[in-house]
């Protein structure tokens, strides 16, 4: 029985060390920090004025980033515009001011906060055509390579394969010897 026991307590161990990466968002990163992957930029009339409105979250994992300082900047010379988080989890949203109809260009800046989980610098810009009292997508991005995937499926299967072995170990029956009958 102690052998039982022992054997349990060893699969548990590796089943625990499977979902590490699902426990730990920032595991599944190079470095440890975040990857900024804009999920949504939207530019929408407010008014006189525009409301920039993004969602941001880890090109990784999947999982919104929070914690992290957000500026679109806009115009020659570029003007800084702080976005902060609105009221989901990876939103950020601020005012633009007024901004006229035609070409425009964006950029957005995401940079780690002190004391938020790290996050690789961010900088992209996008050209655009502005229509007075009309909502634009600036950017719409997907994760291109899976990574994090990668991390999920390893730990599913652990913990699939740890339960079938916690299964299996715990179903044998003990045969005992016991008189046999015989026909």
């Amino acid at each position: 029985m102690r052998i039982r026991q022992g054997v349990a307590v060893g699969l548990a161990a590796i089943g625990l060390a499977a979902l590490g990466p699902v426990a730990t968002p920032v595991a599944a990163h190079s470095g440890g920090k975040a990857v900024v992957l804009v999920a949504d930029l939207t530019l929408t009339p407010s008014g006189n004025s525009w409301t920039a409105n993004t969602t941001l979250v880890d090109g990784d994992s999947g999982s919104p980033i929070r914690g992290a300082a957000v500026k679109a900047m806009l115009g020659t010379p570029a003007k800084a515009h702080d976005l902060t988080p609105g009221s989901t989890l990876g939103n950020y949203t601020g005012s633009l001011g007024a901004l006229p109809a035609g070409p425009t260009h964006l950029e957005l800046q995401v940079r780690t906060l002190p004391g938020s989980e790290p996050i690789v610098p961010y900088t992209n810009a996008w050209d655009f055509d502005l229509t007075a009292g009309q909502p634009v997508t600036v950017a719409r991005e997907t994760a291109g390579g899976g990574g994090s995937n990668v991390a999920l499926i390893l730990s599913v299967a652990g913990a699939v394969i740890l339960l079938a072995l916690l299964y299996g170990l715990f179903s044998l029956r003990r045969r005992t010897a016991g008189p046999r009958i015989e026909r």
